[in-house]
């Protein structure tokens, strides 16, 4: 099996209504609209923690915070 490439993009605090893929049409985002018509776009993630160290930390680790303990 060939190996494949992951990019993961985690932004602080951006909605999903600010990307042109997602249906905005004053919002430009030509790079990001092709991963996502190219890729995965995930349209109901949800993250496990409000912060942003430990939401990070839990993506990381595939922990769930209370068990890796980053809380802020």
């Amino acid at each position: 099996m060939e190996p494949k490439n992951l990019i993961f993009i985690m932004a602080d605090e951006h909605n999903s209504n600010f990307l042109g893929v997602t249906g905005n049409k004053y919002i430009k985002t030509p790079n990001l609209d092709s991963l996502a018509r190219d890729g995965v776009l995930f349209n109901n993630a949800y993250t496990p923690s409000p912060l942003c160290v430990p939401a990070r930390a839990a993506m990381a680790t595939g922990q769930h915070v209370h068990n890796i303990s980053y809380w802020d």
